[in-house]
């Protein structure tokens, strides 16, 4: 029995992807014409189904990163990173060569006060929980595992400049992310950053800015150390103080994209429009913003917030959010307000401002064993791509977002990060098992003369060989018939990993005389995984 995958549920409404736009086969099996997609020689990911009609004895897959297995890469080791280092961003400086890490190093003290913790009505000023440091602070590593404290000679610390400490401006408060814009062309603003606390009548304060309202502060570097503030900060008020996040400059609108975490109590007429409304519930949710200069941002408007399919006590702390092949990808931080708890979770979307996730809720990055460094709360990271693998940076604790469970882990309290990986392209697959599995697309108009598959053998046989999975390729019309030379027949079959297998027939490779035509794919896979295809012109390297 085939099976259409293309209907998904989100905030109570049901969202028809655009296979369901598809009519029904007709008698004898064989898809009817329909709409192609044109899909160019761009990658095509099987996170959702938009370029797929059908598939047989195949599910689609969720895939967890595979955590490193010497971590914690990176804890406090230095006088001025007290027992938590929290991290900030991780970038992969193409030009360079090298990984930067920005940080936050911090000290966290206090002291359980007498009497029953439940009978305290403010258990932070009763424990008098404090930062006795709070530093941010600058790392370099050649390969992302080993990391570098280079001596920056700025600020001093204890008599002495010999450190990492970055002179960042108080008056815009913590470095919530930081990163390199390959779009600007102002080298004093190559590197930029957002930040959640705001300078009020010449006082910090957590997330509050000049007019009473929580709001976000943006600054400019010329290279990721010396930082300036905008004069003009919060550039976008009502937002919560969380680390908030910016995918960059995004090609396809011509505008920066951002995450913001709206204030629960502040006007945001588009989040009191929820039903019901998110803001009058307390609840943590994700916003979207847009800005042509970096400096002046759109309203807030929702981008995801929790569902009936959700547990009650589930609220998005932060969501780092990346451009991928045609996708914008976030991982929401899952706080769970019942265990104060926090992981990292995965969620999509075609256009930036309407998120999705995938039926399979479960953490994508989840806690470690309880009473380990990972075991209360794990915020992830944006992804980056190295090596052709996918790395996960993440900052972990062991304890949770709670005072009381600070003092509960006592002198063990402490923050570390973290790194786990995924293989290109590796976020969602559509797997089979024994039973050999069909995907068959839409049609499909493309440009090139090769087709390109990132394919994993499940399961490996004698001598390293893959012989127990299998993957062929046929191409047919847009009416399901095969198209001759390039039936199952004349398939080769792929047995190996690989990020690039060149699929095959006995006349070969290429595909051209179907250049700029409708044709369809009929994938037949068997214990494997499939991850995304591509048609290329180019020989594959």
């Amino acid at each position: 029995m085939k099976t259409r995958i293309g209907c998904l549920k989100d905030r109570g409404l049901v969202l028809i992807s655009l296979l369901a736009v598809s009519i029904l086969a007709r008698a004898g099996g064989r898809p009817s014409v329909v709409a192609s997609v044109d899909v160019g020689d761009r990658k095509q990911l099987f996170i959702d189904d938009q370029v797929v009609e059908t598939v047989q004895a195949v599910s689609r897959v969720l895939n967890r990163p595979e955590k490193y297995e010497g971590n914690p890469i990176f804890k406090a080791e230095r006088s001025w990173e007290g027992n938590l280092v929290g991290l900030t961003s991780v970038i992969y400086d193409d030009e360079e060569k090298i990984f930067k890490m920005w940080y936050s190093a911090r000290k966290i003290t206090a002291q359980r006060p007498p009497g029953p913790l439940e009978e305290h009505e403010n258990l932070f000023r009763a424990s008098k929980y404090q930062e006795e440091l709070n530093y941010e602070c600058f790392a370099l590593s050649r390969d992302g595992i080993h990391w570098e404290r280079p001596e920056l000679g700025v600020v001093e610390f204890e008599g002495s400049t010999k450190n990492n400490i970055l002179p960042v401006d108080r008056t815009m408060g913590w470095l919530g992310m930081m990163y390199k814009d390959a779009h600007e062309k102002n080298p004093e603003r190559r590197y930029k950053g957002v930040g959640s606390w705001i300078l009020v009548d010449g006082r910090l304060q957590a997330g509050v800015s000049r007019k009473g309202s929580r709001g976000v502060g943006v600054f400019f570097s010329p290279d990721g150390i010396r930082s300036t503030p905008y004069a003009g900060n919060p550039v976008l008020q009502g937002a919560g103080d969380n680390l908030h996040t910016v995918i960059g400059w995004d090609d396809r609108i011509q505008r920066y994209v951002g995450y913001f975490r709206p204030g629960w109590n502040d006007d945001q007429p588009a989040f009191e429009r929820l039903s019901p409304p998110a803001g009058r519930l307390r609840v943590r949710t994700i916003g979207y913003s847009t800005s042509d200069d970096f400096i002046h941002w759109t309203p807030l408007e929702p981008a995801l917030v929790p569902d009936s399919k959700d547990p009650v006590d589930l609220q998005f702390y932060g969501m780092p959010a990346i451009k991928y092949e045609g996708y914008y990808l976030g991982f929401p931080w899952l706080f769970r307000t019942h265990r104060l708890t926090m992981e990292s979770g995965f969620a999509y979307s075609r256009d930036g401002k309407t998120f999705l996730r995938p039926e399979d809720r479960a953490a994508f990055i989840p806690l470690g064993a309880k009473g380990t460094w990972e075991g209360a709360c794990v915020y992830i990271s944006r992804p980056i791509v190295h090596q052709d693998r996918l790395w996960f940076y993440y900052q972990a604790m062991n304890w949770a977002h709670s005072v009381a469970d600070f003092l509960a882990v006592g002198e063990r309290a402490g923050g570390a990060v973290g790194i786990a990986t995924l293989p290109l392209d590796g976020f969602v697959s559509l797997d089979a098992g024994p039973n050999p599995g069909t995907i068959t697309t839409r049609p499909l108009v493309f440009k090139g003369s090769r087709l390109l598959v990132n394919f994993e053998a499940s399961l490996k046989g004698s001598a390293g060989v893959d012989d127990a999975s299998s993957l062929q390729v046929e191409v047919l019309d847009p009416r399901g018939r095969p198209i001759q030379g390039f039936g199952r027949d004349e398939a080769q079959t792929i047995t190996r990993t690989g990020l690039r297998h060149s699929v095959a027939w006995k006349a070969g490779t290429r595909l051209a005389s179907q250049e700029g035509r409708p044709v369809r794919l009929r994938f037949h896979l068997r214990n494997a995984k499939l991850y995304s295809f591509q048609f290329v012109s180019a020989s594959p390297s």
